[in-house]
């Protein structure tokens, strides 16, 4: 089976004036551009894996996952779904702390957006998911510079952007609670149960504002 025609890096597929080029060297990732590939190098894993094939290696069969991309304000902000190829370096990275508490495995990676202007990199949903479960608070690394992130499940379980909003929005409650009751009761929602509860009305409450085709066959995050 042949690689997924998408870049390694960024996981977009390339433009109609593009055509993704591999890795002189081991053959196993293709990028859209040079750019790319010298962040993979950089800031990815592609220097430590890079290694001539065997001469008689067989690559292993590659699929696509369904992830989410967040955008960062460079690139308009908001979420959508996005493919990740099953053996991309995403699947190597530490669960976020409140989304494992709450059993659901999510991973992020950067793509790498450049700017001159430190704004354009603000990702608050990242920030948000990679906030801390006792301080609220996320690691510095995670409150500036972000840029275009993509988020996948570590089990690589499908990942809808439904399913993204209702996380993004439980935590999003979770930090009012941090000022609003304090950060012991914040913690104790941190639960499989209060969050299966939350999205259940969640969903009720976007299908009654009309908007059933995007809800209606959502199913549980858990039931994947």
């Amino acid at each position: 089976m042949s690689l997924p025609q998408i870049c390694y890096q960024c996981l977009l597929p390339p433009t109609t004036d593009q055509s993704l080029q591999r890795c002189g060297r081991c053959q196993s990732r293709l990028y859209c551009s040079k750019d790319c590939q010298r962040l993979d190098w950089i800031i990815g894993s592609h220097k430590k894996q890079c290694e001539p094939p065997a001469a008689d290696a067989t690559p292993p069969p590659i699929d696509l996952i369904d992830g989410v991309r967040l955008h960062c304000r460079k690139d308009g902000g908001g979420w959508i779904g996005t493919k990740i190829p099953n053996n991309h370096v995403i699947f190597n990275s530490y669960v976020m702390p409140v989304p494992g508490l709450l059993e659901i495995p999510l991973v992020i990676h950067r793509v790498g957006t450049q700017s001159l202007d430190q704004a354009d990199l603000d990702c608050q949903i990242a920030t948000y998911l990679n906030i801390h479960p006792v301080t609220g608070l996320a690691p510095t690394q995670w409150l500036s510079n972000i840029g275009t992130c993509v988020i996948g499940r570590k089990d690589r379980k499908p990942l809808s952007p439904q399913h993204l909003e209702l996380v993004y929005m439980f935590i999003d409650g979770l930090l009012d609670d941090f000022g609003d009751v304090g950060p012991e009761k914040a913690r104790e929602a941190m639960t499989r149960e209060r969050f299966e509860k939350f999205a259940e009305v969640y969903r009720r409450n976007e299908l009654k504002k009309g908007r059933e085709e995007r809800w209606a066959d959502v199913r549980s995050i858990y039931d994947v």
